[in-house]
């Protein structure tokens, strides 16, 4: 088994690089070891260390961004990318079991008891449809938000999961519209058998089983979502059916769902990249970080500042 030195960098608060996905993707595959002198960096978007390291150079993004490939060797997004360095790996695979979406898991499941109408934590609020929609369902029945956006709930909730698994319905708006782009906020509820209202993703019905939740895109317009809510609402047989519905398409996991696949997918990718020529010794990409560089300069600043002034 072949040693590979690695390190994560400009990752989210918390992450911990050795109980993470990608350190369990690639312990089946070689002997890892975490170095400062790595042979390869994966990197994310919350900092700039990552352009201090001239090896292979590997991106995860699950922000609604667009990995540049002048920049990178491999990169791992949401986006429906053909490009051959692209693996595609939105934020949910890495965090839940998809397996208890299937619809075995879900009718020998015991869900809590639904004796609460639809719920929403949110602490966002530059999404404008899904303020729109709060307020626009809220007609119809009092909706609870358990965020720090529009609370009216009297307390911001510590545990989502705990928060709505005792609600019928959970609005589950990504903050921002692009396909492909789909966080945990669709899969929350489906395991714990509540029916999230869902948009952000317009190809959401490629990844999970259009039956097993209200999919905004389906409707023409709020008054039609509303309506059907209402329908299932006062139809317990309809709720249940959908309940029980396999989240997962055909019942079964996508490519990018399986560990297992995304894990053989991310070796090969690593193999290919390592008989190659990194990016970050091609000119291309010196030539970025020097204008990157030159950008953070005190004195281009000031340069470019006076620049615009004169133009107007």
């Amino acid at each position: 088994m072949r040693k590979l030195k690695i390190k994560f960098v400009d990752f989210w608060g918390g992450f911990e690089p050795q109980k993470s996905a990608f350190w369990r993707y690639l312990t089946n595959y070689f002997e890892l070891e975490y170095s400062d002198k790595p042979e390869i960096i994966f990197y994310s978007v919350f900092g700039n260390e990552n352009k201090s390291y001239s090896c292979y150079r590997i991106f995860y993004t699950g922000e609604n961004i667009r990995p540049d490939f002048r920049l990178c060797d491999i990169a791992m997004s949401f986006d429906y990318n053909s490009h051959p360095a692209h693996i595609r790996l939105p934020l949910y695979t890495r965090l839940f079991d998809l397996n208890k979406l299937k619809s075995e898991y879900r009718k020998t499941n015991i869900y809590p008891k639904k004796n609460k109408f639809c719920c929403m934590v949110v602490s966002n609020p530059d999404c404008k449809f899904r303020n729109e929609f709060f307020e626009k369902l809220s007609e119809y029945k009092s909706v609870d938000s358990g965020g720090r956006y529009l609370n009216n709930i009297g307390y911001a909730v510590a545990n989502k999961a705990d928060f709505i698994k005792d609600y019928k319905f959970v609005i589950s708006f990504e903050n921002s519209e692009y396909p492909g782009y789909t966080t945990e906020k669709i899969v929350e509820p489906l395991l714990c058998g509540s029916i999230p209202i869902y948009w952000g993703n317009p190809l959401i019905n490629k990844e999970f089983n259009n039956k097993s939740f209200v999919n905004i895109y389906d409707f023409k317009n709020i008054d039609e979502v509303i309506d059907y809510i209402r329908k299932i609402d006062t139809n317990n047989d309809l709720f249940y059916k959908i309940q029980l519905e396999s989240g997962l398409i055909n019942n079964e996991l996508k490519y990018e769902q399986n560990p297992d696949k995304v894990s053989e997918a991310l070796y090969a990718a690593i193999c290919k990249m390592i008989s190659k020529r990194p990016v970050s010794k091609k000119i291309m990409f010196k030539k970025i970080m020097f204008i990157d560089n030159l950008k953070q300069n005190r004195t281009y600043r000031r340069i470019q500042k006076i620049k615009r002034y004169l133009i107007k």
